[in-house]
């Protein structure tokens, strides 16, 4: 009984289908796209009597823009033409065909393959079969002028500006594994890879990564950054420390409270807990420094 009443739903709406599709002259489609300077019924309709197909209803687009065409629009043209068709559809968004000059025909016609663009890519002309070729290439340091010509029926049509830099690839630290937020960063949660360009903020020191806390979940392959790192406080005010005292080649080891918390390579102040004597003290470690 249900499979009955599907194949009488589905008879139904197809009938409702075809009776649209014979009962319309002219079948509008949702989008369409045009390489002249005039919009032609024929672009716009999927249906449409024959001697309508060179009827020009509209001015085409510009390359940078979208013309919006409704079925009211297109009657209103008909009827000024003194033609009685019944228009079926919405909108048509009819978008001007381009040309576009891409990142990847810049490397082919040059050969520069290791280069940053400073212009704005694609460039986008008028749609046509241009052929592309070199005029000159000008290079200033890292940075690199390239002047294409478009050339349209034997003759230049338009000659095109694109900047670009000659990247050089470093070698730069990132995660080598996904780091949870507030690890110790060790040395081998560190790997090096090969990069065109590192982001402004990027540490690039090893040194300077070691021993540093992610303040923030950093995941495989992320740059460490001033953001995604923070320092890792090694002494605390009030902690025992275990003081190495450098007198020449006479190294003696005591203990000594500290008195200033402190990162790495600071220089805090620790005291005798016997003599009560306040001397400066190098962090070297976790609760450890060293006098000199």
């Amino acid at each position: 009984m249900r499979c009955f009443r599907l194949l009488i739903i589905s008879s139904v709406s197809l009938f409702v289908f075809i009776n649209y599709v014979f009962s319309c002259d002219i079948i509008l489609k949702n989008r369409a796209i045009v390489d002249k300077n005039r919009v032609f019924l024929s672009d716009v309709s999927t249906k449409y009597p024959q001697i309508l197909s060179n009827l020009a209803i509209a001015i085409s687009p510009s390359i940078s823009q979208t013309l919006m065409l409704h079925k009211n629009d297109i009657q209103s043209v008909l009827r000024d033409k003194g033609y009685k068709f019944k228009v079926c559809g919405g909108n048509v968004t009819v978008k001007r065909k381009r040309f576009l000059i891409t990142k990847k025909d810049v490397v082919r016609l040059t050969g520069l393959t290791h280069i940053l663009f400073i212009s704005k890519m694609p460039i986008i002309l008028p749609y046509y079969h241009y052929k592309l070729k070199i005029k000159n290439i000008h290079k200033n340091n890292r940075y690199v002028f390239i002047n294409i010509a478009a050339v349209k029926n034997g003759k230049i049509y338009r000659n095109v500006g694109i900047s670009a830099k000659i990247s050089i690839s470093t070698l730069v630290p990132v995660a080598a594994r996904d780091i949870r937020y507030g690890s110790v960063i060790k040395r081998n949660d560190i790997k090096f890879v090969s990069v065109d360009h590192a982001l402004p903020t990027s540490i690039t020191s090893l040194n300077a990564i070691v021993g540093t806390v992610a303040a923030s979940n950093i995941k495989k392959n992320s740059f460490f950054t001033l953001s995604n790192t923070k320092k890792r406080i090694l002494v605390k005010y009030g902690d025992l420390l275990s003081v190495c005292v450098e007198i020449g080649n006479v190294k003696i080891h005591t203990t000594a409270k500290a008195l200033q918390r402190g990162y790495n390579n600071d220089i805090i102040k620790i005291m005798y807990p016997h003599s009560k004597r306040v001397v400066s003290a190098i962090v070297v470690g976790n609760k450890r420094v060293l006098v000199e």
